[in-house]
């Protein structure tokens, strides 16, 4: 099951994407949703997938927000670039989709990339406006990902070794085992 947050949630993107998401109730389940200033629209997506933040642009929007959702909703409901940043960072989340518009979502991808997120752009303006830096961000994370890999699996390969050695040592002691049992065998009377 992959977990996403999705930053424009409210606008025609963000819809098709929580589209997808009812077709594949058993493949993805949405963590996060963070919106323009949509505040009716978005109070539904919350009670309807039920994520774990919330967040929407303005505080005005915020105030909205919060009369439209009952008291049962369970998303932590933020404002602002700090709200957009937990979307993005939210630790439950495995993909971060970028549907908004302009600017807004540049600090969030970025964030997003810093934080192990797997990014997915649903239109150009981050990369237009700022490509050389996102980009240099996502090459940056994913060598200390292919450092944090390659240190694995030199651990596995060390676990290996150190089992295939005891295998060894375990076969040698009962080969040598046999061939006592096998000596004591042949000069039994």
């Amino acid at each position: 099951m992959k977990r996403i947050a999705i930053l424009g949630s409210t606008g025609s993107i963000g819809r098709s994407a929580l589209a997808v998401v009812d077709a594949h109730p058993t493949r993805l389940q949405v963590a996060a949703l963070a919106a323009g200033d949509n505040a009716s629209l978005l109070a539904e997506q919350i009670e309807t997938y039920r994520p774990r933040v919330a967040a929407i642009a303005t505080a005005g929007g915020m105030d909205r927000l919060r009369s439209s959702l009952s008291s049962t909703a369970p998303a932590q409901v933020l404002a602002g670039a700090e709200g957009l940043l937990a979307v993005a960072t939210h630790p439950d989340v495995d993909i971060v989709i970028c549907a908004s518009a302009g600017t807004a979502g540049l600090e969030a991808v970025l964030a997003a990339i810093e934080a192990g997120k797997t990014i997915a752009l649903a239109n150009k303006e981050v990369l237009v406006m700022a490509g050389a830096l996102v980009t240099e961000a996502a090459h940056r994370r994913g060598e200390q990902e292919g450092e944090q890999d390659r240190e694995r699996q030199r651990n596995q390969h060390v676990a290996r070794e150190v089992q295939d050695r005891g295998d060894d040592d375990e076969r040698e002691e009962r080969r040598g085992l046999n061939g006592r049992a096998r000596e004591r065998a042949a000069s039994a009377p």
